[in-house]
């Protein structure tokens, strides 16, 4: 149950926080702010990814400290869930660029989350995983976690994932970087 946890919480709860974060910042006037100042955009969108990132990780040791204890990878552990935590905070960038508030993006924002949740049904019934449930990239990340946890993990696997992880991360996070800084100046 703990990949599951994992993929969820730590990685893909980014998602909406980073939203909310980006929306709160918008009804309070700070993107306005912030888009007068000498601050790239670049440099707002990363540090809220910095943040959830931060809570991310603690979240995610603490939870794999007190249920697996030492019988886990901590190294390949901690770079496949800051990669992954990267991954749903591009996101979630992603898809606030495209609403001025919280309301109008939250059909987006559970959608999303409700959609990556789904490879958690293949992940529990490895007898039922159609190539669309495969294509999520929940999918592949569940089967990371679970290589962390266990006593031989296949650096490889987790590798991999933190490279495809990464790659999605920048391409996300420069589109919504550019939608971000065309919103701002129009």
């Amino acid at each position: 149950m703990l990949p599951v946890f994992l993929a969820m919480n730590a990685a893909f709860m980014g998602l909406f926080i980073i939203a909310s974060y980006i929306f709160l910042d918008k009804a309070e006037g700070a993107v306005k702010a912030f888009a007068v100042s000498p601050a790239k955009v670049w440099h707002y969108l990363a540090g809220k990814m910095g943040v959830v990132a931060v809570t991310g990780l603690a979240s995610g040791l603490l939870t794999v400290a007190l249920v697996a204890g030492g019988n886990v990878d901590y190294p390949l552990f901690v770079v496949l869930l800051l990669a992954t935590n990267a991954f749903g905070s591009a996101v979630g960038l992603f898809i606030a660029s495209f609403f001025d508030d919280l309301s109008s993006a939250m059909g987006w924002v559970f959608g999303s989350v409700a959609l990556l949740g789904l490879a958690a049904v293949s992940y529990y019934m490895p007898s039922f995983s159609p190539l669309a449930v495969r294509l999520l990239p929940s999918y592949p990340m569940l089967f990371a976690f679970r290589e962390t946890l266990l006593a031989a993990p296949d650096a490889g696997l987790v590798w991999a994932n933190v490279g495809g992880y990464s790659a999605g991360t920048v391409v996300l996070f420069l589109l919504a970087e550019r939608q971000y800084r065309r919103r701002m100046t129009a």
